[in-house]
């Protein structure tokens, strides 16, 4: 087994992830124009990516009988590993993912399509316990890498499984796989539409940097999206940064109406709170 110089098989661990850092690390500030620094990376692709990206496709769980037939899981492997492996990890653009994109998703129904921002534990529980509404984490596009990391390379393997960028230090592959995917899911949504805000965040619950301003709501189709209700949720605690006619949720209907999309906005709705509840049954806002 061939070892890189200066790397010994006996030194801890530790010392031997951080030694391959620093290489790492150097390879991509020359690759990148000095852009990037060593602070800028994080854990390497998540290990035995392709298995499980196969697996959950072959797995198909969020398929109905009739989806479970229309995937090629090999052909979106290829596709997905195509769009980033053998090329520099901080060059990215959300267009290079548009093949994998368009062949991973299936337009939901109508009145579906729920989106969320800062509130990916809730947005789940709701996907997962009601039929009505469906994120985009449970479909194809977004299960088959859900919580993944990865990241490309010049050299062979093609894939970089010691360092990648940490999210926001460049345009890095998994950054633009999401944009491509917000704005694909948002984009295909149709008929009611349905999003779930964090109204206890200190900068805000619509923000220009999240994905859901710029990606989603930028892609709303006026033609096919009749309305958006927006569910604002405030912590257990009662902290309160904005409510639903305060703050940068004005921006939000007005976003929506310059598209003539009908929007209303709720605070605390019972299916939110209720799953506050189920997450933390002990608090004395949830006591009976």
């Amino acid at each position: 087994m061939h070892s890189l110089h200066g790397l010994s098989p006996s030194a801890p661990a530790y010392i031997n992830k951080a030694f391959v850092l620093v290489i790492v690390a150097a390879s991509l500030v020359v690759n990148s124009s000095g852009v990037l620094l060593p602070s800028d990376l994080g854990d390497g692709t998540t290990p035995n990516l392709k298995a499980i990206f196969l697996g959950r496709c072959y797995d198909c769980e969020y398929c109905s009988e009739e989806q479970a037939g229309l995937y090629n899981c090999s052909g979106l492997w290829d596709a997905f590993s195509s769009s980033f492996s053998y090329q520099e990890p901080c060059n990215s653009v959300p267009e290079d993912f548009d093949d994998f994109v368009s062949m991973a998703f299936v337009p939901l129904a109508d009145n579906q399509t729920l989106f969320y921002s800062g509130m990916y534990s809730i947005a789940m529980a709701i996907g997962r316990q009601s039929s009505d509404f469906t994120n985009i984490e449970l479909t194809m596009l977004g299960g088959l890498v859900d919580g993944m990391t990865f990241c490309g390379m010049v050299d062979a393997p093609g894939i970089n499984y010691d360092a990648c960028p940490t999210f926001g230090s460049c345009e890095n592959d998994v950054d633009a796989l999401w944009k491509e995917s917000s704005q694909y899911f948002a984009g295909q949504a149709s008929g009611e539409v349905t999003v779930i805000l964090d109204g206890s965040r200190a900068d805000g619950a619509y923000r220009p940097k999240s994905f859901f301003r710029p990606q989603e709501v930028a892609n709303l189709d006026p033609a096919k999206v009749t309305s958006l209700t927006a569910y604002v949720v405030h912590s257990l605690n009662g902290d309160v940064t904005e409510k639903c006619v305060t703050g940068s949720l004005l921006q939000l209907q007005e976003d929506v109406a310059t598209k003539g999309i009908k929007f209303e906005c709720i605070d605390d709705p019972s299916i939110t709170r209720h799953v506050q509840c189920i997450q933390d049954p002990g608090h004395e806002t949830c006591r009976p």
